[in-house]
């Protein structure tokens, strides 16, 4: 990344809110015309980090939503279901698909 040049420091010490406030006039307005011209640059240096965060972002989000799918692929070999013997799962499974009747009295 490239440095910023401090621009913001600088105009904070030329008090241009001060001095618009007291309508004062600038005897210095040659070296506040290059201090705003940094301070453009600077603040496209702030564009492109800013940029660059985001993009970083959005890849510690996909590599944190890959580790959630791996953890719940995990997870399922874990199930207490996956311990059931395989010869006899289909059978399980059919008696789960029985509806059941409800009784009801008169």
């Amino acid at each position: 990344m490239a440095k910023r040049g401090g621009a913001l420091k600088k105009l904070q010490q030329f008090d241009l809110i001060g001095r618009l406030r007291q309508n004062d006039t600038i005897s210095q307005a040659d070296e506040l015309r290059i201090l705003l011209a940094s301070a453009s640059e600077d603040s496209k240096l702030y564009d492109a980090e800013i940029f660059a965060l985001h993009d970083r972002m959005d890849e510690l989000q996909a590599e944190k939503t890959a580790l959630q799918r791996q953890m719940a692929v995990g997870r399922s070999f874990l199930s207490p279901v996956r311990r059931l013997p395989v010869r006899n799962f289909p059978i399980r499974l059919h008696f789960k698909s029985i509806p059941q009747r409800r009784l009801s009295c008169s």
